[in-house]
């Protein structure tokens, strides 16, 4: 894929679709680019805390908030900017040329990757927990990461030399590499950026669920209990967040691929890349609201730092107990829905 994949079109007709596709940009990129940066921000300052940062998983969502955070400001608040002000950041200079879409095309890649860590590093916790823990080190994460990153990092590296400015100022793939950028690289990221990281996943997650109800269902059956809520609670994070990214990033990338404009439907054609380029960017946006809602041990610790937050300057007998409940609380439920 090239540029316009994650990049609002600067050159529209006049048509109602316009004008609408217009509004989307300007009225909905400063609600999403507010949410993400709270919520990631908070998501950070959650995964820093001490009851989840001994947690593996922790490690992977807090560098999943950063690389959120750069995606919406490299991607998202770059087209609002032109779309309201008319002023393009990769035109400015040839440097801001080549670091935009290097910085882009990279914070994209590694969140998938990201997601396919924790994905990976879920099942093996699910299929040989033992395991997971002795291999599965924040170390290991750690490393793994920045493996990822340089690996990433030298292979966009070409837009230091394959960008230019096309015409005085337009930023653009160089006439010599043009070739290689619309019918090479665009495979290269696709691969990168979606169907791979989207097939890992699949598997994934399914062998997951495959797991967990093959457990639930022997536990029933020898046992004769009831479902066991805690099994299905230790996914929900990875599930919740892998099922965004691929309802929110596969639209575009597959209507980028199969659905082709000619100068008759060109209105059509950007209100509708428009409207799914922002429903790309709101897979950026609402991890801090997944993990709230399907993370019971993030939403304790949330709860948890926000109570010492409001109460921490009280000394009473009163709240110093509550407190103490608070933490035994947090503390029995530790690394919980995190490590598995």
């Amino acid at each position: 894929m090239d540029g316009a994949n994650y990049t609002a079109t600067t050159e529209r007709p006049v048509y109602l679709e316009s004008n609408l596709a217009r509004n989307l940009w300007v009225y909905g990129s400063p609600v999403l680019i507010t949410i993400g940066t709270v919520g990631n921000l908070l998501s950070a300052v959650v995964m820093l805390r001490q009851n989840l940062r001994k947690c593996t998983t922790s490690l992977y969502l807090f560098v999943l908030a950063v690389m959120d955070t750069l995606v919406l400001y490299t991607g998202l608040l770059k087209d609002w900017i032109r779309q309201l002000f008319g002023v393009a950041i990769e035109d400015v200079s040839i440097a801001a040329c080549r670091i935009y879409f290097f910085a882009l095309y990279l914070t994209i890649q590694i969140e998938a990757w990201i997601l396919v860590c924790v994905g990976v590093e879920r099942m093996v916790a699910v299929f040989w927990p033992h395991k997971a823990k002795q291999i599965f080190t924040r170390t290991f994460a750690a490393r793994q990461m920045a493996i990822i990153g340089v690996i990433l990092a030298l292979i966009n590296s070409h837009f230091f030399w394959t960008f230019t400015f096309v015409s005085e100022p337009n930023c653009g793939p160089h006439p010599r590499y043009e070739h290689f950028i619309k019918y090479v690289f665009s495979w290269i990221d696709t691969c990168l950026t979606s169907l791979v990281p989207y097939l890992i996943m699949l598997v994934t997650s399914s062998a997951i669920v495959a797991k967990l109800t093959r457990a639930n269902q022997v536990r029933k059956v020898k046992l004769n209990v009831k479902r066991d809520k805690k099994l299905t609670s230790m996914t929900a994070i990875l599930f919740s967040i892998t099922g965004i990214f691929l309802l929110t990033t596969a639209p575009v990338t597959v209507f980028l691929s199969v659905i082709k404009y000619s100068k008759r439907n060109v209105a059509q054609y950007i209100l509708h890349l428009d409207c799914l380029s922002l429903l790309f960017y709101v897979n950026y946006s609402v991890n801090f609201l997944l993990y709230c809602v399907s993370g019971p041990s993030f939403r304790r610790e949330f709860v948890r730092m926000c109570w010492i937050k409001a109460n921490g300057s009280r000394n009473n007998s009163q709240n110093n107990y509550a407190r103490r409940r608070l933490e035994a609380e947090v503390n029995t439920h530790e690394c919980i829905d995190f490590q598995v």
